[in-house]
C-alpha cells in the first residue's frame, strides 16, 4: 500500500515537472506580457493624469481616472497573460466571477456608486471651485472641497457640512463666486407725500458713491407697492464678489448710506401704522343675592355675585 501511494505521488510530480517544463515558454512569455502591460499601464495613467490635469483641478478625481485607467490595462494584461498560458477556462471562470461580484456589488454599495459618479461628473464639469460660496440642499457656505463621497462646505456658523455628492449633483446648486460679482437688494420704504423720483434720484446717488460698487450705471431703484404705512421701494447695487468688503458689511454701509441721505434731503422713512379698535363696555350684569351660613358662628348673612 505505502509503495503504490508513493509510486501514485511519484507520478503526479513527474507529470507536474514534466509539464512545467513543458509550460515554461509560455511562462516566460506571459510573464514578459505582464511586464509590458504593466509598463504601458503606468505610462497610460501618467499620460491620463496630466492630460486632465488641465481640465480637472479635484486631485481625487484625477487620481481615480489614472487609478481606473491603470486597473483596466492590468486586467487586459492578465487575461492575455493566461490565454497565453493555455488557461482560456480560467480566464472565462474569472470573467465570469467579475461579473458575478460586479452586480452583486452594485446593488450593495448602490449609494456609494452613485456618489462617486456624481462626484468624478462635478470634478469634470465644476460647477464650483475651493473656496467658492455656494447653496444647496439648504445649506449656504464655502466649498472646501470635493472628494468621492461628500460634498465639504463650511458654513457661516463655522459647522463644517458633508452632503452626499449625488445630493449636491440633483438638487439646486447657487454658485455666488461663479460670475465674479454679485447683487445686494435692500428694501426700503418712504412716506406716502414724499417725492418719489427725488428719492430714487438720492439713494442712487448714496449707493454710487460708495467706491467698492461696481457697475454703477446698473444700480437702481425699483418702486414696488402701497404698504401700509408706507411707498415700498428696493435698491439693488452690485458689489465684486468675492472681493476685500464682505456681503454682510456692503448691506450694512449701503443701509447706512441710504439713512444718511434721506437725513441730508428732509425725506422720512415713516413708522409702521396700528389702528387698535375696542369693543364696547359690556352691560353690568345683575346681582344675585344668597343666604350664606357662617360656620364659625353659626349667622346666617346675605353675600352677592354677579
Amino acid at each position: 500500500m505505502f509503495q503504490d501511494f508513493v509510486s501514485i505521488l511519484v507520478k503526479k510530480f513527474t507529470g507536474w515537472w514534466e509539464g512545467g517544463i513543458e509550460m515554461m515558454p509560455n511562462l516566460m512569455v506571459a510573464l514578459a506580457v505582464t511586464a509590458l502591460f504593466y509598463l504601458l499601464a503606468k505610462i497610460t495613467q501618467r499620460f491620463v493624469t496630466k492630460t486632465l490635469a488641465g481640465v480637472v483641478t479635484n486631485h481625487t478625481v484625477l487620481n481615480l481616472a489614472g487609478s481606473i485607467t491603470m486597473l483596466v490595462i492590468l486586467s487586459v494584461g492578465l487575461f492575455t497573460a493566461l490565454g497565453v498560458m493555455g488557461l482560456q477556462k480560467a480566464v472565462t471562470s474569472l470573467l465570469a466571477g467579475a461579473g458575478l461580484i460586479g452586480l452583486a456589488l452594485g446593488f450593495a454599495f448602490q449609494d456609494l456608486a452613485s456618489n462617486l459618479i456624481a462626484g468624478v461628473y462635478m470634478g469634470l464639469r465644476r460647477p464650483f471651485r475651493q473656496g467658492d460660496l455656494i447653496k444647496t440642499n439648504g445649506v449656504m457656505g464655502t466649498v472646501i472641497g470635493l472628494n468621492l463621497r461628500n460634498t465639504v462646505i463650511k458654513d457661516f456658523n463655522g459647522r463644517t457640512c458633508l452632503l452626499p455628492n449625488n445630493k449636491v449633483f440633483q438638487e439646486l446648486l447657487i454658485n455666488y463666486d461663479f460670475n465674479g460679482k454679485r447683487r445686494i437688494d435692500i428694501p426700503v420704504g418712504v412716506a406716502y407725500d414724499s417725492d418719489l423720483a427725488e428719492a430714487r434720484t438720492v439713494v442712487k446717488e448714496a449707493l454710487n458713491k460708495l467706491e467698492w460698487v461696481v457697475d454703477k450705471e446698473e444700480t437702481d431703484v425699483a418702486i414696488l407697492q402701497f404698504g401700509g404705512s408706507s411707498i415700498d421701494m428696493e435698491a439693488r447695487y452690485w458689489i465684486s464678489y468675492p472681493s476685500e468688503i464682505t456681503y454682510p458689511e456692503a448691506l450694512s454701509q449701503g443701509i447706512m448710506a441710504i439713512h444718511r441721505a434721506f437725513q441730508e434731503h428732509d425725506i422720512e422713512i415713516p413708522f409702521p401704522i396700528r389702528t387698535l379698535a375696542f369693543a364696547p363696555q359690556s352691560p353690568a350684569l345683575p346681582i344675585e343675592t344668597a343666604n350664606v351660613t357662617d360656620i364659625s358662628t353659626g349667622r346666617r348673612h346675605q353675600a352677592s355675585a354677579r
